[in-house]
């Protein structure tokens, strides 16, 4: 399902996941976040992909837990190519400064940042590093899935 929604483009099934994620996080969320935050693509992966598979089930979760979304906080500054073959050392090396935060962010608030699949966990921690420098105090991470394969 992972495949279909970033690779065929399934826009609506990432959505669905999302929805069936979000009921499945109503019954285990005790501080619920105050925003949704969708791992950000860069404009050239955007372009040619025409959606953000992050974005697609962070959409559907926001329709269940009731909670907003913000697309532009956090932005893609570093274009790459694929970094699937990568090791996690590899990957954070390539990574770790490739997100920013786009404007100023409330220090208050509970975010939740949100991606398909966790590989290594490099894009997630270049995410949660980028709120955190900007000054964020509570950061969760969400995920469909993660990879059991060690790099």
């Amino acid at each position: 399902m992972l495949h279909a929604i970033k690779y065929d483009q399934d826009e609506r099934l990432g959505q669905a996941m999302g929805r069936r994620f979000g009921r499945d996080l109503l019954s285990v969320i005790h501080d619920p976040p105050d925003l949704i935050l969708p791992v950000p693509l860069h404009a050239k992966k955007m372009k040619r992909r025409g959606f953000n598979q992050a974005e697609a089930i962070a959409k559907g979760m926001s329709e269940v837990l009731k909670i907003p979304i913000n697309s532009t906080l956090l932005s893609r500054t570093e274009h790459q190519a694929s970094l699937t073959k990568l090791s996690r050392i590899d990957r954070w090396e390539r990574i770790r400064s490739a997100y920013q935060c786009q404007s100023e962010l409330r220090t208050d608030l509970h975010y939740m940042v949100v991606d398909d699949v966790i590989t290594t966990g490099a894009t997630i921690e270049a995410c949660v590093n980028a709120l955190l420098e900007a000054g964020a105090e509570k950061v969760s991470v969400a995920s469909l899935a993660y990879a059991e394969r060690q790099f």
